[in-house]
């Protein structure tokens, strides 16, 4: 009877220190981003998949042979994509999408993880665009800086 007790007792210790464990959530990894307009017309965001607060897609517009810079936060340190689109008034139309993982590698004794980030630009409108992304600079933990390209 008495291993009952003391099972009941150490149950009842685990279950109350489980109960205060709290959950560290990462933040999100900072993507500096920068977009070129090299178009002979203004171009305006049409779509985007992080929230754009207090803005709106008008604020992101980018006149003829301008570039324009702002800070998104993309997924935690791990994983993240941001995915946004700009478009012409002359149906041209580019798809820039730009994100971060962990890529992992097995030596003899262990595995590691190797921050990876990548940034592409692709064209969708009903005229052909040329459509570029690169990344221009990484800062581990922190975040990294991209740039895009639409012609």
């Amino acid at each position: 009877m008495k291993s009952i007790d003391v099972k009941m007792l150490l149950s009842a210790v685990l279950l109350g220190g489980f109960g205060s464990i709290q959950v560290a959530q990462a933040a999100p990894l900072a993507v500096d981003v920068g977009v070129n307009n090299y178009l002979p017309e203004s171009v305006q965001l049409t779509s985007a998949n992080w929230p754009l607060g207090d803005l709106t897609p008008a604020d992101y517009a980018i006149s003829t042979n301008v570039g324009r810079d702002f800070t998104v936060g993309s997924g935690s340190e791990k994983r993240g994509v941001i995915r946004f689109s700009y478009s012409s008034s002359g149906g041209k139309s580019c798809l820039f999408t730009a994100g971060h993982d962990l890529r992992e590698s097995f030596g003899w004794f262990t595995a590691t993880q190797t921050p990876y980030q990548w940034a592409d630009g692709k064209s969708q409108g009903n005229f052909l665009a040329t459509c570029t992304g690169k990344v221009v600079s990484n800062t581990p933990g922190k975040g990294y800086k991209v740039m895009f390209d639409i012609k």
